[in-house]
């Protein structure tokens, strides 16, 4: 029986900042497009940006949070750090070692850079020649490799 543990957890809080953008009023009010909301999708965009490498690769010390990469240490979680072994390690791992509960829940799944590791995976083929990956079936689903989404991480 597995027991329960509780534990503290400081919650820190990090700064994320965008660049500068400079436009006069009268610019903002005389152009033949919204110039405002151009310069509110770059500073968006510049801001999102910045929190996807601190999400993933953080140090977890000073100003940054502690990326998922990062806290690989953690319970339930698996790395293939050189992008030249997924032909040969991804398909013992296409049975993450989580429980029933946890195994197909919304939040499980694959993590992977463009390229080479994402194209690697889309080649395995199990015994009999079929694809581990898998294109969507449906308007609005997403493809899955081993029947788990997966998420591109530039």
């Amino acid at each position: 029986m597995n027991a329960i543990v509780y534990s503290d957890v400081i919650m820190s809080a990090y700064k994320v900042e965008s660049e500068i953008y400079k436009a006069t009023w009268e610019l903002l009010q005389d152009s033949a497009y919204d110039i405002g909301a151009d310069i509110a999708d770059h500073m968006g965009e510049s801001v999102g940006r910045q929190l996807n490498y601190l999400l993933t690769l953080g140090t977890g010390g000073g100003s940054q949070p502690t990326g998922i990469v990062t806290a690989v240490g953690t319970p339930n979680t698996t790395t293939i750090s050189n992008a030249a072994s997924v032909a040969g390690r991804l398909p013992e791992l296409g049975s993450p070692p989580l429980t029933p509960a946890y195994r197909k829940g919304p939040k499980t799944g694959w993590m992977f850079n463009t390229t080479p590791t994402r194209l690697q995976a889309r080649q395995l083929k199990d015994t009999i020649g079929q694809y581990y990956w898998q294109p969507a079936l449906t308007a609005g689903d997403e493809p899955t490799l081993f029947g788990y989404k997966y998420v591109i991480q530039p």
